[in-house]
């Protein structure tokens, strides 16, 4: 699906607000890294950005990228976060900690809705 010139400047913007996952650099760069693709992750922020767009299509609110970027902000101010070291294409971990934290990402996005759909931003 190509994307336009708006849908991209939009996800590099967020990409640098919300920057989930990006690479840390080797303390000791004379040392050879093995540690191929691995990244420091906020689980809770992987989480409530996966499940951010299913939970908003069970109600009726704006779906704008402001109102969704408000939701997640306030979604994730409400959840402790867990940051954990995990190759990318690591689904274990990720499967994990979808079954161990679903209930309360799924509990506070739909509180982050609520407050968004009562007094949006526009």
């Amino acid at each position: 699906m190509i994307k336009n010139k708006q849908e991209t400047n939009e996800e590099t913007i967020y990409d640098k607000l919300m920057p989930a996952g990006q690479y840390i650099s080797n303390e000791n760069p004379a040392q050879p890294s093995n540690s191929q693709d691995i990244k420091l992750v906020n689980v809770m922020e992987d989480l409530v950005l996966s499940r951010l767009d299913s939970t908003l299509e069970r109600f009726n609110c704006c779906k704008c990228s402001k109102c969704k970027k408000d939701i997640a902000a306030i979604a994730l101010n409400r959840l402790a976060p867990r940051y954990t070291i995990m190759k990318e294409n690591n689904t274990e971990k990720r499967k994990t900690a979808e079954d161990e934290y679903g209930a309360n990402v799924i509990s506070a996005i739909i509180q982050a809705i609520l407050i968004v759909k009562e007094s949006p931003r526009h």
